[in-house]
């Protein structure tokens, strides 16, 4: 596929490993409209085959989800793809798209397994009374993604994609789910530069809700926070645009680039009046990042 579809792809790897694993709505990586193979005759792709992207870069990111403490933190980025598999980092944790691309298709499908390590206020929790609520342990959560996408829409080289991807703890920590649907929209703005924009949502199981937003009788006591028991609902709503740069000003050599990427996440039902949100934090929740890359 052209760098040009590629470069939002790998604009948005950092935002998946630099957010709370627990607590982020992240977009899916936007599929792109062409096959790896496609690109202009006698033309070197880096894409048309196995590849790899490694990069960093520095997130800025809410303390725990909800929180209205910011950290700097570092973005690392890793995709590629290897013998027509795609993998991604997200959470930390790898995404793997088992659907090979189909050249030139008008229409191809995702799917595959995922994983991811929940590190939604294991530590870094910066306000002092949501720290007496105690640190958690970290939670392995796994399960896999579906999705559609429909390449050039109103160009030969964007997509529209529709996805939907399912977490489960895979332990004994929240013993919750995540449901979140997105859809996402990419497209070159120039040989070089490439914008994404995509919007998501997530429902979150009653076990979910009660382990990261709710307030026991115990945890009340120590913080002095009222008691809350949320419920199983939508739990947050959000968008996200990339802007990424190949810096030799063609896409499909690979080499070095650069990435910028602005989130903007809203908490919405219990998860927005849980006292650690409504008294202790903020309903709005904002990511940025920036960093480098390097494709091979």
């Amino acid at each position: 596929m052209p760098m040009l579809s590629r470069l939002a792809l790998l604009a948005l790897a950092p935002l998946v490993c630099a957010v709370p694993a627990a607590a982020q709505d992240v977009p899916p990586l936007l599929e792109p409209p062409v096959s790896a193979s496609q690109g202009p005759p006698g033309q070197a792709n880096v894409f048309a085959g196995d590849h790899l992207t490694l990069g960093f870069g520095a997130g800025y990111r809410a303390s725990y989800e909800g929180s209205d403490d910011y950290l700097l933190n570092p973005a690392p980025l890793l995709r590629g793809s290897f013998g027509g598999v795609d993998f991604e980092a997200r959470g930390p944790g790898l995404a793997l798209d088992l659907i090979p691309d189909t050249p030139r298709a008008k229409v191809d499908f995702l799917a595959g397994p995922a994983f991811r390590v929940n590190l939604n206020r294991v530590n870094q929790i910066k306000d002092p009374v949501v720290r007496r609520l105690g640190e958690r342990d970290a939670a392995i959560e796994g399960g896999g993604f579906a999705g559609v996408s429909v390449n050039g829409v109103t160009n030969p080289f964007d997509s529209l994609s529709f996805r939907i991807d399912m977490l489960t703890d895979l332990g004994d920590v929240h013993n919750g789910m995540l449901i979140s649907p997105s859809v996402g929209f990419s497209t070159p703005l120039s040989r070089a530069l490439f914008a994404a924009l995509s919007v998501d949502a997530t429902h979150a199981s009653g076990n979910y809700m009660r382990s990261e937003f709710g307030v026991t009788a115990a945890g009340a006591l120590a913080s002095g926070l009222p008691a809350f028991t949320p419920e199983s609902g939508w739990k947050s709503a959000g968008a996200s645009i990339v802007l990424a740069y190949d810096l030799s000003g063609n896409g499909l050599d690979g080499g070095w680039g650069l990435f910028g990427l602005t989130s903007y996440n809203r908490l919405l039902n219990d998860a927005a009046r849980s006292p650690i949100v409504s008294v202790r934090g903020d309903r709005d929740q904002w990511f940025l990042a920036a960093g480098v890359s390097y494709t091979f």
